[in-house]
């Protein structure tokens, strides 16, 4: 009966085990798919400091809905580039 309990314990210790380490790659890894990022995004970093510089003009003005807003300035190239770049920036970074 007491190899059966230690059997038992035994393996439910080494269950956790493997999970806590499971969990630890998982957020390794997503931690390196960030840091691969950084450059990338580093690179872009004008673009996105130009638009904001750039962002009175695209002031809304207290008529027109919110997506009337956003498609006006969804069509506007300049925010496009901006707004794909952030687009891709959510994927690696797990922003929303």
């Amino acid at each position: 009966m007491v190899q059966q309990e230690m059997t038992s314990t035994v393996r439910t210790e080494r269950q956790m085990a493997a999970s806590i380490v499971d969990n630890m790659a998982q957020i390794i890894a997503s931690d390196l798919a960030m840091s691969r990022a950084i450059p990338a995004t580093l690179a872009q970093m004008d673009l996105t400091q130009r638009a904001l510089a750039q962002s009175r003009h695209y002031a809304s003005t207290p008529s027109g809905t919110e997506n009337e807003q956003r498609f006006k300035w969804s069509a506007h190239p300049s925010l496009v580039k901006v707004n794909r770049f952030l687009h891709d920036a959510q994927g690696f970074s797990g922003l929303d």
